[in-house]
C-alpha cells in the first residue's frame, strides 16, 4: 500500500538508526564523531548522494501538526480516554493496541501522551527511542484511532492531569 512521502522524514535514516543504536542520536553533541561519520554516509553509493535517500532533515512546524491532527474537539457524550507510552517506530502492535481501546467506548475521544525523548532514554534505555518527539508526535496523529496528541507527557498519569483532559 501506497503512502504520502512526508517532508524530510527519511526511511533511510530511521534504518540507519536502529543499526547504528548509538545513545547520541537524539544528541546537539559534536563530540560523537562516529555517528556523524555514518550518518553522513547514509544514502551514499559509489556516485555520490542520491536524491532520493539520506539523512532526515525534518523540521517540525504547527502547518506539519496541522496536516496530520483531526482538529476535532471532544464533543458532548464522548468519552475521553488517556493512553501514554514512547509510541517508537510507530507499528502494527501500537495500531492494534489503540483500534482495542477505541472499541472500549460507543464514541471514544482518544488522547495519546508522548514522553519526551529524555524520558523513553531513562526507563528504555540510552539508544531509545530511535524516531525524536516530533516524528513520533506525526505517527501517532496519523493514526485513526487517535484525536489528541500531548507532546511531552509526563510518566506518572496524575489526578491534575486526568482532570484537565476531563478523563
Amino acid at each position: 500500500r501506497e503512502c504520502k512521502r512526508t517532508q524530510g522524514v527519511s526511511t533511510t535514516d530511521l534504518v540507519g538508526r536502529m543499526l547504528l543504536m548509538t545513545k547520541a542520536h537524539h544528541s546537539n553533541i559534536d563530540e560523537d564523531l562516529d555517528y556523524r561519520k555514518h550518518t553522513d554516509n547514509f544514502g551514499k553509493g559509489p556516485k555520490g548522494h542520491s536524491p532520493w535517500t539520506g539523512v532526515s532533515q525534518f523540521l517540525q512546524t504547527s502547518q506539519k501538526i496541522i496536516q496530520f491532527a483531526s482538529g476535532k474537539e471532544p464533543q458532548p457524550g464522548d468519552t475521553i480516554i488517556y493512553v501514554a507510552g514512547a509510541f517508537d517506530l510507530f507499528h502494527i502492535g501500537h495500531v492494534d493496541f489503540l483500534e482495542k481501546v477505541h472499541q472500549l467506548a460507543e464514541k471514544p475521544y482518544i488522547i495519546a501522551g508522548l514522553h519526551f525523548d529524555q524520558e523513553v532514554n531513562r526507563y528504555k534505555g540510552k539508544n531509545y527511542p530511535i524516531m525524536n518527539i516530533h516524528e513520533r508526535t506525526l505517527s501517532v496523529l496519523a493514526c485513526r484511532y487517535v484525536s489528541e496528541v500531548v507532546i511531552g507527557a509526563p510518566y506518572a498519569v496524575t489526578a491534575d492531569l486526568l482532570d484537565h483532559f476531563r478523563v
